[in-house]
């Protein structure tokens, strides 16, 4: 993404920065593809740089939609067709865009089951597990008594 753009803007300012704890930085490319050839493992489009995609103009939504999934087709032998929203951000706008980019699904990040027949594939909603959540947290989660 753009995360070197970022820490040049913050230094042309004095701002200080610190690397990201280990559960918050992203992959490198190495430990990407070598999670990628994992049993259980499954890839798939976040964006190209994080932004809120309804921000963009056109021009640079295409970007950031078309982008990740080229990149990620040259580096992966099997990724999925599926987007998860930066910030689980979208509009009709951004919505139709995912369509065109080739993603068949793409999630919201407020969390709930995805519904049955007639949900827009593009708009669907997301369970998301907190890193450090117990296997007895998971578990409540997956009962419906754990909303958080």
């Amino acid at each position: 993404g753009l995360d070197g753009e970022d820490r040049a803007w913050m230094a042309r300012r004095g701002i200080p920065s610190v690397p990201p704890s280990d559960v918050l930085r992203p992959a490198t490319e190495e430990e990407l593809l070598r999670a990628a050839q994992r049993d259980g493992v499954s890839v798939a489009a976040h964006s190209w740089s994080h932004p809120n995609l309804t921000q963009l103009d056109d021009a640079g939504l295409r970007e950031e939609l078309f982008r990740p999934r080229e990149w990620l087709a040259a580096r992966v032998a099997e990724t999925l067709p599926v987007l998860a929203y930066p910030y689980g951000l979208s509009d009709p706008r951004v919505r139709a865009e995912a369509g065109r980019a080739g993603y068949r699904a793409a999630f919201r990040v407020d969390g709930g089951w995805i519904p049955g027949r007639g949900a827009e594939p593009h708009a669907l909603p997301r369970l998301g597990v907190a890193a450090g959540l117990s296997l007895d947290g998971f578990r409540l989660r997956l009962a419906g008594w754990l909303a958080r």
